[in-house]
């Protein structure tokens, strides 16, 4: 058997070696093509939106995902991360139509038109030409944004011009076609454009929303035959139980049971048990910065459904949720985010319905709560933190601070039950 790792984390995925999301680039690649339409390509942290951008502009890739438009397509990528603070409008220009200046080149029309957007100024008449010239020619260039809400960092990029200017060229022209990457939804986006929108109109509402959710069961599957015969079923179960079909969590939960089986590790329960252990170090930070993008009503619906779990593997809690139980009924907003992103999903054994189904979310939410009930200032501050003051009553807070303190411990069996669980039958 081959003895090097097959799974890998940390960078991008490489195209070759990509896999899943076969649904979603169709779509991408169908809006590019059919009518030069704009999209947003919504994920967490560590979704797989990078890798699906670096999959959909591969050179390699074009003539099977975008047919007779292959050739005519020109893309251009703006790593927003990367650009100096103070980097202006017109630059940003010069830097986009710069990237196809010499694909343009046998294009007199086009080639004028750009030379004129650079006399000018980059103007919103002088692109307006531009795009119109190109569209003539037949051609389309799809400008490519990851990581796109880091604009709101770049003082002289979060304006009403730019912006405005991206949404009046991209549908007036199917020549202009724009896809960004964001771990904001549209309507966070829309939010942190609200002070500088003169016209009232959303920036944003040209794009058609793309949600990466979870990998599906036959996507896991595709990704883990990569092991081989190496993992057995049980093993294949508990990695999807543990990341959830987070295409993150479960690349590094592969290369790490891949690495216990190198090491020589015999037990199954000590492989699974030093997965989790390791998993949490490694995606520790990835989860906390999920968790601090939600919104604070989010985070109170995913601990209430985490509680509300415990039962259903450990036996009866020794706490009442039952005032936290009802606040679900107002957060369906929230829920639906929750199980939208493939953190959890429905169960009707339990009240409100829902379980965890990122069980490494679980481990994460254990490593927090075991700093938050070792002093009373650290679950003040810990609560402040999450923004929670005027949201939940004195009552509630102080009904959850003893949940919390009691329910710590059986979420460290709940933890265990997941393992045992997962346990080859006798």
């Amino acid at each position: 058997m081959n003895k090097q790792n097959p799974f890998f984390f940390g960078d991008p995925i490489p195209v070759g070696q990509f896999v899943g999301r076969r649904s979603e680039i169709r779509r991408l690649a169908s809006r590019i093509c059919s009518s030069g339409s704009s999209t947003a390509l919504i994920g967490e942290p560590r979704s797989g939106k990078t890798s699906i951008l670096k999959y959909v502009t591969a050179a390699e890739n074009r003539v099977s995902l975008y047919g007779d438009w292959a050739s005519r397509l020109l893309f251009v990528e703006v790593d927003v991360q990367s650009l100096e603070r103070g980097t202006t409008s017109n630059q940003i220009w010069e830097l986009i139509l710069g990237q196809i200046k010499s694909e343009i080149s046998s294009m007199p029309s086009v080639l004028d038109a750009y030379q004129s957007c650079r006399l000018n100024s980059w103007s919103t008449f002088a692109l307006e030409k531009f795009f119109k010239s190109l569209q003539s020619a037949d051609y389309r260039l799809v400008l490519v944004i990851d990581e796109f809400g880091s604009l709101f960092d770049h003082p002289d990029l979060h304006t009403a011009d730019f912006y405005g200017k991206l949404r009046s060229l991209s549908t007036r022209f199917e020549s202009f076609v724009l896809l960004l990457a964001s771990r904001y939804p549209l309507e966070r986006l829309h939010q942190e454009t609200l002070q500088i929108n003169r016209s009232g109109s959303p920036f944003f509402n040209f794009f058609a929303p793309l949600t990466l959710k979870p990998f599906s069961s036959g996507e896991v599957d595709l990704l883990l035959k990569r092991a081989g015969r190496r993992f057995t079923k049980q093993e294949k179960m508990f990695l999807e139980d543990l990341s959830g079909g987070h295409p993150y969590l479960l690349q590094v939960a592969a290369y790490l049971l891949w690495e216990s089986y190198v090491e020589g590790e015999k037990d199954t329960h000590v492989r699974q048990k030093n997965i989790c252990d390791e998993l949490y170090n490694e995606a520790a930070g990835t989860l906390g910065v999920s968790w601090s993008l939600w919104s604070p009503k989010t985070k109170i619906a995913f601990m209430t459904i985490v509680l509300n779990e415990i039962p259903l593997l450990t036996g009866p809690r020794s706490f009442d949720i039952t005032t936290l139980t009802r606040h679900l009924e107002d957060l369906e907003p929230e829920v639906h985010f929750l199980a939208d992103q493939g953190y959890i999903s429905p169960e009707d054994l339990l009240p409100g319905g829902w379980q965890v189904r990122t069980k490494a979310f679980i481990w994460w939410l254990a490593g927090e709560l075991r700093r938050v009930v070792r002093h009373e200032e650290s679950f003040e501050k810990w609560f402040a933190d999450q923004e929670w003051n005027g949201l939940l009553t004195h009552g509630e807070k102080e009904n959850l601070k003893k949940t919390i303190q009691k329910a710590y411990p059986l979420l460290q069996e709940l933890i265990k039950a997941m393992l045992n669980r997962t346990q080859p039958s006798p």
